[in-house]
């Protein structure tokens, strides 16, 4: 499969928090519509130097994969994974604290290839896929987090979850020094039609909105592109999170 895809729409804000730890993959100057895989990662909170984090994971596995495709590789899930070792290894060379909080983020990646879409992800940043007339989305990542994790074993419901002390706590991330590498879900999508979205985010875009919310402004099919992003921006000017997103419209689909 071919894909025509919508020049993509990023949100990439402080928040109320001190510095930026969020990043994302294209740097927002080389984002275009040719742009076939894209990441997202947030600096762990509360840890040392979780912009370090982000930021190079984003530019050790972006440079990788960009690297080999120019050259003609074509992707893989083995792409993805010789990929996301050599962000860690980024991070073991640029870890220079003693502390043991180690800097730490999430990872979400996204990619169309000739397969369908590939979505991988570390941590409770997330990706959603949504289509005009489906009220929920048709695909979204389950969060690698405490809350979510009692929610499976029914120990919590998902509204107690929004309120609990302890759900910005995550199980999984990418960290330096680790002996055993965090591995990372992988899933491909390949149900895809003319008019999905696709919507990556840090958690703190979720701040103030639920999955229908979102779903009910991405498709909606009188808003244009421009007003979809002042909505969503409006709808997280309070958040407190650095908060970023990258939207994607697929236009068409060539089998």
């Amino acid at each position: 499969m071919r894909y025509l895809l919508s020049q993509p729409i990023v949100i990439h804000e402080q928040g109320k928090r001190v510095h930026q730890e969020d990043c994302i993959y294209p740097p927002l100057e080389r984002m275009s519509d040719a742009q076939r895989f894209f990441i997202l990662c947030d600096g762990m909170g509360g840890h040392e130097a979780g912009d370090v984090a982000s930021s190079t994971v984003c530019d050790y596995m972006g440079s990788y994969i960009d690297d080999h495709l120019s050259e003609g590789v074509s992707f893989s899930n083995e792409l993805f994974e010789r990929a996301l070792e050599n962000a860690f290894e980024g991070l073991d060379q640029r870890d220079t604290s003693d502390s043991t909080r180690k800097m730490g983020t999430t990872m979400s990646f996204l990619m169309f290839h000739e397969e369908g879409v590939t979505v991988a992800h570390i941590g409770d940043s997330r990706i959603y896929h949504f289509r005009p007339g489906v009220l929920e989305p048709l695909f979204k990542t389950r969060d690698h987090s405490l809350v979510n994790d009692m929610i499976l074993l029914g120990k919590l419901t998902e509204e107690d979850a929004r309120n609990a002390s302890y759900k910005n706590i995550i199980t999984r991330a990418m960290q330096p020094g680790k002996e055993c590498r965090t591995k990372a879900d992988i899933m491909l999508i390949t149900d895809i039609s003319a008019d999905d979205w696709f919507y990556v985010c840090s958690d703190g875009m979720l701040e103030q909105m639920d999955d229908k919310e979102l779903g009910k402004i991405l498709t909606d099919n009188f808003l244009s592109e421009n007003e979809k992003k002042d909505l969503l921006l409006n709808n997280t000017s309070s958040n407190m999170d650095n908060h970023s997103a990258i939207i994607i419209h697929v236009l068409e689909v060539i089998n």
